[in-house]
């Protein structure tokens, strides 16, 4: 902001002396704008609000070929088969031995991580794994 001193008693050949008259000094801000008017500040203001508080929605972006775990084909395969390997393995051992209880509480396990990469929205590729997009 720049601020400028205006006094009309002052002339250049007594801008070096102290002014003796009892006039008060006009200060004026060069930051001030005299031309705004209130319409273009509610305007403004109304604008920041709707844009400030308008809904985000989540990324459903197409990078790469990357799809919403939870619409991919792949995804849903690989989770199918990797619980059909752990059910052909539990059935090895007899029900409630030590081994079947630990592959069910991975079979438990694997349907929760499935699930959770589904809900949560996560991108997947043709593979079936999900994906981490960095910027």
């Amino acid at each position: 902001m720049a601020f400028s001193l205006r006094n009309s008693s002052m002339t250049s050949a007594r801008a070096s002396r102290p002014c003796t008259s009892r006039r008060a000094a006009k200060v004026v801000c060069s930051a001030q704008a005299e031309g705004v008017n209130a319409k273009q500040a509610v305007a403004a203001a109304a604008l920041a609000c709707v844009v400030g508080l308008s809904a985000v929605e989540p990324a459903k972006a197409d990078i790469a070929g990357l799809t919403p775990c939870s619409d991919s084909k792949a995804f849903k395969k690989r989770e199918k088969n990797e619980v059909k390997k752990l059910t052909g393995r539990q059935k090895k051992y007899e029900a409630g031995s030590a081994p079947a209880l630990a592959l069910q509480a991975s079979i438990e396990r694997t349907e929760k991580r499935f699930d959770m990469y589904a809900k949560t929205g996560v991108l997947c590729g043709n593979d079936g794994l999900p994906h981490l997009i960095a910027d």
